[in-house]
């Protein structure tokens, strides 16, 4: 969207490139679901784009697209890839207008959910009963080992061991906010994985707080980890067998940006980091907890 808009604010077609002062220019009210949903009998024929003289020229843009692609292996054997890539696509000014144009109700719909979707978890925060807990998880991008001197060799192949890094903050009354991180040798990010990261979480609120006994909890919504049939079925299990009696499951609109989870990940990774310039050497998932405890974190360490 945003290199859509780029360009045709550059053809003279927006009056501007900013995406959310063209969500309210198109809407009568930002917090409406019928605006941005586009179903506003006021403002659902409103357009943002101006007619030029121009429109049949040719131009050229920039834009994301996923491509499949079949590559040859070291065996022999083709294997078909997905990836996204930047492209260059060509085409009349008024084609790219209306491709906008559809785009341009979708991500309306998608700012909507977001926005409603943020307000939902911090009015959950604001009201939160002492009874009930809010969980904030999700998973961080490997960790890949690092030691304070290094040979060549070490920097290619299977050479370079990662760490799979499951970061989260938990909030109650009684404890304020706890931030923690799960950190594990083996790189599987499916419900086992998580619920090996969470059972401990769970037991320490509920060794602190034997009163909690209703938990919230948010995360993205991958298919391949939390968003799918054993997921629930551990869900329900563990908050059962631990004593909850109440337990829901909330999942952020797809590419709403970057949220706790995401700084707590950010910030290990730095601590150790600065640990290897320091002198240590961080291997495995044992080595990363030592150096960041003995750092005098704050992010509570699990392995």
């Amino acid at each position: 969207m945003k290199l859509l808009s780029k360009k045709l604010f550059e053809c003279g077609v927006l009056q501007t490139a900013n995406l959310h002062v063209l969500l309210e220019d198109s809407s009568c009210s930002m917090q409406s679901k019928a605006c941005l949903y586009s179903t506003c009998d006021q403002c659902k024929d409103k357009h943002v784009l101006m007619r030029t003289e121009n429109m049949q020229q040719t131009v050229q843009w920039q834009q994301w697209t996923v491509v499949k692609e079949k590559r040859t292996l070291l065996n022999g054997k083709e294997k078909e890839v997905t990836f996204t890539k930047k492209t260059t696509e060509c085409g009349t000014l008024e084609s790219l207008s209306d491709k906008f144009l559809t785009l341009f109700r979708q991500y309306k719909i998608h700012a909507f959910n977001m926005d409603d979707q943020f307000l939902y978890f911090r009015q959950t925060k604001q009201n939160l009963k002492s009874n009930e807990v809010i969980i904030h998880i999700d998973f961080a991008q490997n960790y890949v080992c690092k030691l304070k001197e290094e040979i060549q060799s070490t920097h290619f192949g299977a050479s370079q061991n990662q760490i799979t890094l499951h970061t989260g903050m938990y909030t109650t009354l009684a404890l304020n906010t706890v931030s923690f991180c799960g950190v594990s040798n083996c790189l599987k990010h499916d419900p086992s994985s998580i619920w090996a990261f969470m059972l401990p979480v769970l037991k320490e609120i509920k060794m602190k707080c034997p009163n909690i006994d209703t938990a919230h909890f948010f995360s993205d919504g991958p298919c391949s980890q939390y968003r799918q049939k054993h997921n629930f079925y551990l869900f329900t299990k563990h908050c059962h067998d631990l004593g909850f009696t109440s337990a829901t499951w909330n999942f952020f609109e797809a590419g709403h940006g970057k949220g706790a989870p995401d700084g707590i990940g950010s910030s290990v990774k730095q601590a150790a980091d600065r640990q290897v310039k320091y002198g240590q050497d961080i291997s495995c998932s044992y080595d990363f907890i030592y150096v960041l405890n003995k750092a005098n974190t704050s992010i509570k360490m699990t392995v």
